[in-house]
């Protein structure tokens, strides 16, 4: 369900998921039937500065089961994921890390570059699943939108 927002924002809510994020209204909206990661709940693809632009700048928001039988802390899940960026992205650089929140749960966020892309990623574990706000756009794009990208992350709330 979608409302609008006095400020061209408007509300993506996802009750299947517990989640509600707020977007520019001329922003894509993308659900996660159209990625092939099946973790990706939902996209917001940012508008192409002309038409023959071929990258995909986006904000993505994932979810992951975590192990029932195993308790993770947030911090051994960040470890997790440097490690898995590590180990798959040869071009992999860790340019920030810093503790935050994202919808008042405790979270990490990491500032990087890998392929081509300058990405930012916010993460949280509540309950049994862990979720990834996650942006990413050419280096020289990455600021542009970077200011929007924050005010969608504190937008960011996990519904009762």
């Amino acid at each position: 369900m979608i409302n609008k927002q006095p400020d061209n924002f408007a509300v993506c809510v996802l009750p299947e998921y517990g989640l509600k994020i707020n977007y520019p209204m001329t922003w894509q909206i993308v659900g996660n039937e159209t990625f092939l990661n099946n973790n990706i709940v939902v996209g917001f693809g940012i508008p192409k500065e002309n038409p023959a632009d071929l990258s995909f700048d986006s904000l993505c928001v994932y979810s992951l089961d975590m192990p029932a039988n195993h308790s993770i802390s947030l911090d051994e899940f960040i470890d997790l994921i440097m490690r898995d960026l590590k180990d798959t992205c040869p071009e992999f650089n860790l340019i920030d890390s810093t503790p935050t929140t994202l919808g008042g749960v405790p979270a990490y966020q990491i500032v990087f570059t890998e392929t081509g892309q300058k990405k930012l990623g916010v993460s949280a574990i509540k309950g049994s699943k862990a979720y990834i706000v996650s942006y990413g756009a050419r280096p020289e794009r990455y600021l542009k939108n970077l200011s929007t990208v924050e005010q969608m992350i504190v937008s960011f709330e996990f519904l009762p």
